[in-house]
């Protein structure tokens, strides 16, 4: 069934941010873009990204090595799995997942990236990556993909501050020396007919999340009381808000429910770019939102390790239960 415009994620063509003589024709340009992106993350909290500046070559290598090592035997794929207790963070395979007490249909690959502008002398969380040696060229193409993926993340988190009328560079020097996380996810078709939980329902911690998906559809977000599927378009890209930016803005940009779902017939490969803070970062609503404009804070200041410890407790939970998250911080009125 065709989505009518009414219940299709916005559409965002972020060309003038990539054009470097900013002329008055571009300046109007990229008005109208941030006029877009501040509807989208107030209203939806997920917008899809084109002309993102993302090397489509680069988009479709890292696809089709995923599928690659995805489609290898399960004992080739577990020497991808950290031994227990060898990593205080997850990293490497992982089949083992739950969200809300209940196993979900997928596999995944986990790896902590370092930004390229992190002082080497800062701790590295990637000193947990668990690489694959098979297929053998998985690491150039993915580092080759990352690469590029964090400069599209680095041109989206300062469109996004000016989208809220602050500094270009100000939401992207509140995630320097934190980490870039990435994710690639593999969806086995269910053979059911409807709704399969692939990745249960739930928010992302994050600042920003960066989705690239092959063209089999799954991906759904939560819009009132209607799940929306996110029909894939070739080449885009699907970001939504997470938790820390909906705390930075006081609650102006929305951090919003979402889930994936098994297809029946075909397999799903997602790759996922996540700017995400450090352990240790101290989150709040900054003042531009709060003290600046006469309004109080939403949100309490807390350590971002704080807010993790929460977010697995969620894995626990008994099916259907309330989701544990950011409204935890929450400060009543």
């Amino acid at each position: 069934m065709q989505q009518t415009q009414e219940d299709a994620v916005p559409i965002i063509d972020m060309a003038p941010f990539l054009e470097t003589n900013c002329n008055e024709v571009i300046s109007a340009k990229r008005k109208v873009v941030l006029q877009e992106l501040r509807n989208a993350c107030e209203e939806w909290g997920f917008f899809t990204v084109i002309n993102h500046g993302l090397n489509l070559q680069f988009l479709e290598k890292a696809l089709k090595v995923s599928e690659d090592f995805f489609g290898l035997p399960v004992e080739e794929k577990l020497k991808v799995k950290p031994a227990p207790g060898s990593t205080p963070y997850p990293a490497g395979f992982n089949n083992e997942n739950r969200t809300q007490g209940i196993h979900d249909r997928k596999e995944l690959l986990y790896f902590f990236l370092d930004d390229s502008s992190t002082d080497v002398s800062q701790q590295r969380y990637s000193m947990y990556n668990v690489w694959p040696e098979n297929p053998p060229h998985f690491r150039s193409v993915i580092n080759e993909f990352t690469r590029h993926a964090e400069g599209t993340s680095k041109m989206l988190l300062r469109a996004l501050s000016e989208s809220l009328g602050l500094p270009s560079n100000l939401i992207y020097d509140l995630s320097q020396e934190n980490i870039n996380m990435f994710l690639m996810n593999y969806y086995p078709p269910s053979g059911l007919e409807g709704h399969t939980q692939g990745l249960g329902h739930h928010k992302d911690g994050g600042i920003l999340t960066m989705v690239a998906q092959n063209n089999v559809a799954g991906y759904q977000l939560l819009k009132g009381d209607k799940w929306i599927t996110i029909e894939p378009l070739e080449g885009a890209l699907v970001c939504n808000i997470g938790d820390t930016l909906q705390v930075w803005t006081n609650g102006r940009y929305k951090s919003v429910m979402h889930r994936v779902c098994n297809h029946k017939d075909h397999k799903r490969f997602s790759l996922a770019f996540m700017p995400t803070p450090s352990a240790s970062a101290q989150i709040a609503p900054l003042s531009n939102f709060t003290s600046d404009i006469g309004n109080f804070p939403k949100y309490r200041t807390f350590e971002y390790m704080e807010y993790l410890k929460l977010r697995f407790k969620n894995k626990l939970l008994a099916p259907n239960a309330k989701d544990i998250g950011i409204d935890d911080f929450r400060i009543c009125a």
